[in-house]
């Protein structure tokens, strides 16, 4: 008998088959809402709460953000991979969401006394012999901008990019592309997706 009304993705055996106890002979997509699972780095698991809220977004439906709830956070690791699972469900409505779809999660972790954590990915961190250092865009006009270098002290790495403790605030822009490149002050042309929102 079916737990709960659904579909049958799946089927694993033939007809007049032998099967044995606890052999997986279907498998049934249940209606509901769907789950996401994403792997979570080791060194920032401790960060995810069973309640917490996260952003989904699924490629094969561009321009939609679904909001999840975190249900499960896995206590071992996956396989061989340094990586916790961390299973969410979605809530609201999710017309489209097919079992299987690839799917992007936002974390929005924050440390004790309330401030966003903030990750760049690691090409954007160079390092020479005065320490580690990003370069911080300022759009101009004409779709020109200034570089700024910035010494930052950093946290820990992930797939997530590194964790940047000091030294850039939240909504500025981070260069990440030919920072070996750069040197303070250089005035460079602006791409058209660093002056967008968000």
């Amino acid at each position: 008998r079916a737990p709960a009304d659904g579909a049958i993705a799946s089927v694993s055996i033939e007809v007049n088959e032998n099967v044995q106890a606890g052999q997986v002979i279907c498998l049934l997509i249940a209606a509901g809402q769907p789950e996401v699972v994403v792997p979570v780095p080791e060194g920032m698991i401790a960060a995810v709460e069973k309640g917490q809220q996260v952003s989904v977004e699924i490629p094969a439906l561009p321009g939609q953000t679904f909001i999840a709830e975190v249900t499960e956070v896995g206590v071992s690791l996956t396989g061989g991979a340094a990586t916790y699972p961390v299973k969410a469900r979605l809530v609201g409505a999710t017309v489209g969401i097919r079992a299987g779809m690839a799917a992007e999660v936002t974390f929005k972790w924050t440390d004790g006394g309330g401030e966003v954590r903030l990750f760049v990915p690691g090409v954007a961190v160079g390092e020479d012999r005065d320490g580690r250092f990003v370069f911080v865009l300022r759009p101009g006009e004409a779709g020109v901008g200034t570089v700024e270098r910035r010494a930052v002290r950093v946290g820990v790495a992930s797939a997530a990019g590194v964790e940047i403790a000091a030294g850039v605030a939240a909504g500025e822009l981070v260069v990440t592309a030919g920072v070996r490149r750069l040197s303070d002050g250089m005035r460079v042309r602006v791409p058209d997706a660093a002056g967008a929102p968000g």
